[in-house]
């Protein structure tokens, strides 16, 4: 998403444990040529006694700030409506109102609110295969979190898992690995177009198992059948705990 700082209030959505990011455009409010930042800091306030949880703040090719929180820094931003502000330092290129060579120290170029919703679970209601449909768009990151419940109710630990996903013919058109730790994107890129993302274990203790879709993943628009099997605690052999339909989205752009 990329928006133009004019001072304005904005609101964005945030998924804990999701990773977030957001392009700034800075410009004149009366030319509106854009002003290249030298750097920039943003923070989110995250309590009422002035808390707050940094944002890594980066210089864009395009000249703007792009705004960056992993999915660990989302999970550990509480759930709700977070202010949130970014300055930066810039020279003016708005020579007939400033000026010429005007320094801007530690302007204010964006506020705004983050607006923080939960983990989106899936919990199979027994022991047995759950049969649920994931919903996604190509080059889009796409997580959720699995909840396996043993037969006392309580959350089953995941040791390791993999998720194949095939086409009606049976031929594997998309596959997950297990990583533990989690993978970075850096490392994601390195792997098989079509085994881009991961299954590893949750960010939060009251999940079982994390399911990863990277938006660098090269899958191709349709509905496949998909499965993951796992191994828990509590048995090393391996079981479907999860399937059902795997409807990928045409996207909009391939990833550059």
């Amino acid at each position: 998403m990329t928006i133009t700082a004019e001072g304005q209030t904005v609101t964005r959505t945030v998924k804990k444990g999701q990773p977030w990011e957001h392009l700034i455009m800075v410009r004149s409010r009366r030319t509106h040529w854009v002003n290249r930042p030298r750097s920039a800091r943003a923070a989110v306030a995250i309590d009422a006694y002035g808390s707050t949880y940094p944002s890594e703040a980066t210089m864009s090719a395009e000249g703007g700030i792009l705004l960056y929180l992993s999915e660990a820094d989302t999970a550990a931003l509480p759930v709700g409506d977070l202010p949130f502000d970014v300055i930066a330092n810039f020279w003016s290129t708005n020579a007939p109102h400033y000026p010429a060579g005007t320094y801007f120290t530690d302007y204010p170029v964006k506020a705004g609110v983050l607006h923080v919703v939960d983990y989106e679970p899936i919990t199979p209601e027994s022991d047995e295969p759950m049969s649920t449909e994931l919903q996604f768009n190509q080059y889009e990151d796409f997580t959720r979190y699995i909840v396996l419940p043993d037969a006392a109710g309580l959350v089953e630990t995941v040791t390791d898992a993999y998720l194949v996903a095939k086409d009606a013919a049976g031929v594997i058109v998309f596959s997950l690995d297990w990583a533990n730790p989690a993978l970075q994107e850096s490392a994601i890129a390195l792997l098989p177009p079509n085994k881009r993302g991961y299954i590893g274990p949750p960010l939060a203790p009251e999940f079982s198992m994390t399911l990863h879709v990277s938006n660098l993943a090269v899958i191709p628009a349709g509905r496949y059948a998909y499965q993951v099997y796992a191994q828990t605690t509590n048995s090393i052999d391996w079981t479907v705990r999860l399937q059902g339909s795997m409807v990928v989205g045409a996207g909009s752009a391939p990833p550059t």
